[in-house]
């Protein structure tokens, strides 16, 4: 039997249709329709149709158990460690046995004792209640992970740490406090102040205090080492990231995928985009690079620290100081959004670094990747250095400027391995990647394909969408049996409704393979609108991208201007925009709760905030039209209200709410809706499908099409515009007035 499947995949159903063809009719008459319906299934996420009595709206079912476990961690962690700091203390004789007496050492003041014991000897009691004032406030400590984010976010917290190690001079820290403490000036450290401690602070002061009290008790020197190493300055190492949770090789799923900032990955990358690239003359015929042309391209790439522009590739000369490409042509890779080719990255960072420069041209590439892959793998840059040492003969200092670049965490699709096959025919062949990738085999001996798909075997039935998807899996375990646990086995997709979704999927499918005797011989997949877009259409959205990109630019450049220098964040521009859509004079730009004006520096030192106009926690609305800046005791004021429930009833004495709507007639149509009555009201009316069932949904139908293709090779994915152009045409509307009812789930199945 040859039948077609038509599915419709949301968040929380799956319309389906079967279509059978007669060979005996011809056009639409030789289709019949064999049956449709809907299943429908929570999708894992919270939802309600009252978010405000049901909590947060798109969480994880999970969420709010995994934060509430990990608080709990990190509570019990701190407080066993004071514990186990304490007793340690009490077995040293620097704490008294009983526990009144040691309540009583409290009155004792902990940054006078910290001062005056680098000037005198202290008493062991007074000693130990120094030694534990210091494990209770220890220093900000970042990990490799952390410093590589903060140097990528310009580095706010470490310029903070800097300052206060310039204005502690040779002083300790405890010293540096109690001379502000005896000034009646702060001494508390808080984020919004121009300093910051760290952890190597108070190991500094530690020894500084050690070196002078050790004389005058009888402390041994493992003492001294167990009360800084194992309680003072300890800390639980981080969890190294599983193999389980990274992403497989899509050739190779026993192989984990390489991270991008490695030297392999980059001439992958590079070769692949040489291959592909192509060079389009004025009448539109598209050239290959020719040998000269190429490796003319690749020399730039290896010098420029951010790359070549198109326009920089345009002007490349060859060895007979001729132009190689017309003045005129265009590229295929050129378009508003990809302004040039990036570098190497990895060379750049090495050859502008005195202590690696040297290495990059000296060091065997094989054993150069194997010292990014430490790189990428250590949490702690001290076990890091005395590795890089220890393994491949670096000096300190080349071992410290390796530790010191700024990696990234993404990773390629594919493994080391593979491009270390695919590396050599790039380069050597100048071919594009799907034609290197056939030259490769896998385990059988049977080439690849660089769709992968395509060599998959057919199957009967859907399996654990798990052996079919291997790529896209995390937490597998290949001890676990497949048969009876495939998710623990082959591994699942972390988002949770699109792992839901294709559970549902196999057991729609396969109940209708075993109605039918047979998998469909075709399967429709509608895809979400924006998934399948026209060349124009195409074209139109990467101009807008690139007009927001040199907006972006501009609002950095201005936001470091305001900030004295400092890097804008994501949501430091998303603030300037604000500020301008309040109005084109700055006099003019008011906080529409308060009345007062929003100047420059109030988005600089955080006075100001941005304020949901109706509340995130019941609706998930993050877009511009939904926001706006007020000062903090107005946000405060306005809690997890919308701005009619917050100030209608007059309960806030300090807000007017004829005054509020007198300034919300100053702004835009999208946010003055938001002020109404009924403004809740209307937003659960028109947003119950909300933004994050269209991004799963989006995820889910990419999903199923390499899922449903083990069961037949011709998964066709259809644009969700042409599903509805057709049911609008065919008048095939369930509420009668030609649009969809998202109400009616009969919808998904038509």
């Amino acid at each position: 039997m040859h039948y077609r499947l038509g599915l419709d995949l949301g968040t929380n159903s799956i319309g389906w249709t079967i279509l059978e063809r007669s060979s005996k009719k011809k056009g639409l008459e030789a289709w019949s329709l064999l049956d449709m319906g809907v299943r429908i299934f929570p999708d894992s996420r919270e939802f309600s149709q009252e978010p405000l009595k049901g909590g947060r709206v798109g969480d994880s079912l999970a969420a709010a158990r995994r934060m509430a476990r990990g608080m709990r961690r990190n509570r019990d962690r701190g407080k066993n460690r004071m514990a186990y700091m304490m007793a340690r203390l009490v077995e040293m004789g620097l704490m008294p046995q009983d526990s009144g007496e040691r309540k009583a050492l409290e009155n004792l003041n902990p940054y006078q004792l910290r001062a005056e014991g680098m000037e005198r000897p202290l008493t062991p009691h007074e000693l130990g209640r120094a030694l534990f004032h210091l494990g209770l406030r220890r220093g900000f400590k970042s990990n490799r992970k952390e410093f590589t984010k903060e140097k990528k976010e310009g580095g706010k917290r470490a310029e903070h740490i800097k300052g206060l190690k310039q204005a502690l001079g040779n002083k300790t820290l405890g010293q540096f406090l109690w001379d502000r403490l005896q000034a009646g000036k702060p001494i508390r450290f808080r984020d919004n102040m121009e300093w910051f401690p760290d952890r190597a602070m108070y190991a500094e002061e530690f020894d500084a205090l050690r070196d002078c009290q050790a004389p005058h008790h009888s402390l041994s020197e493992d003492d001294w080492l167990s009360l800084r190493n194992d309680s003072i300055l300890f800390q639980h190492p981080l969890r190294p990231v599983p193999k389980s949770e990274r992403r497989r090789c899509a050739f190779k799923p026993k192989e984990i995928c390489a991270h991008r900032d490695t030297p392999i990955a980059q001439w992958f990358r590079i070769y692949s985009e040489l291959g592909n690239l192509r060079w389009i003359d004025r009448e539109q015929t598209d050239h290959r690079l020719n040998p000269e042309q190429r490796q003319a391209i690749l020399d730039k790439l290896l010098s420029k620290k951010t790359g070549i522009t198109w326009n920089a590739i345009r002007k490349l000369k060859g060895a007979d100081g001729q132009l190689l490409f017309s003045r005129d042509c265009r590229f295929n890779l050129e378009d508003d959004r990809r302004e040039k080719l990036d570098a190497h990255k990895v060379a750049i960072w090495m050859t502008n670094e005195p202590e690696l420069a040297p290495l990059w041209g000296d060091m065997d590439p094989a054993t150069l990747d194997d010292v990014f892959i430490d790189l990428h793998a250590a949490q702690e840059d001290e076990q890091l250095i005395a590795g890089l040492v220890g393994k491949y003969g670096l000096t300190p200092e080349q071992a410290k400027a390796f530790a010191a670049l700024p990696l990234g965490s993404k990773t390629q699709n594919l493994s080391r391995q593979v491009m270390e096959e695919l590396v050599p025919i790039l380069r050597d062949q100048g071919i594009e990647y799907y034609d290197a990738v056939k030259q490769l085999t896998d385990g059988d001996g049977n080439p690849l394909h660089h769709s992968i798909i395509v060599n998959s075997e057919r199957m009967e039935k859907l399996p654990y969408y798990g052996q079919v998807l291997y790529q896209s899996m995390v937490r597998y375990d290949s001890r676990k049996d497949a048969k009876t646990d495939p998710e623990g086995h082959f591994g699942k997709i972390g988002n949770p409704t699109v792992h839901v979704a294709l559970n549902q999927l196999r057991r729609v499918v396969n109940a209708l393979i075993g109605r039918f005797g047979c998998a469909p011989s075709e399967i429709h997949v509608e895809l979400s609108r924006d998934l399948k877009l026209g060349a124009k259409q195409r074209s139109e959205i990467n101009r807008e991208i690139a007009k927001n990109t040199r907006r972006n630019d501009k609002l950095r450049e201005e936001w470091e201007r305001l900030s004295g220098g400092r890097a804008a964040t994501a949501r430091d521009l998303k603030k300037l925009k604000l500020w301008e859509e309040l109005g084109k004079d700055e006099l003019a730009r008011r906080c529409v709760f308060t009345g007062k004006v929003i100047a420059a520096h109030h988005l600089i030192n955080g006075e100001v905030e941005i304020e949901h106009l109706l509340p995130r926690h019941s609706t998930q609305d993050d877009t511009m039209a939904n926001l706006t800046l007020a000062f903090k005791g107005a946000n405060r004021a306005k809690g997890k209200n919308s701005p009619y429930e917050a100030f209608a009833d007059g309960r806030h004495r300090d807000f007017n709410w004829q005054e509020i709507l007198d300034r919300v007639s100053r702004l835009s149509k999208a946010k003055r809706w938001r002020f109404g009555e009924d403004a809740m009201d209307k937003w659960l009316d028109d947003n119950t499908f909300i933004a994050r069932q269209l991004t799963d949904n989006q995820y889910i139908a990419r999903a199923a099409q390499g899922y449903l293709r083990a069961l037949t090779p011709k998964v066709v994915p259809v644009p969700g515009r042409l599903t509805a152009m057709v049911r609008g045409k065919w008048h095939l509307s369930l509420s009668g007035d030609g649009k969809k009812d998202r109400k009616d789930h009969r919808h998904h199945a038509i």
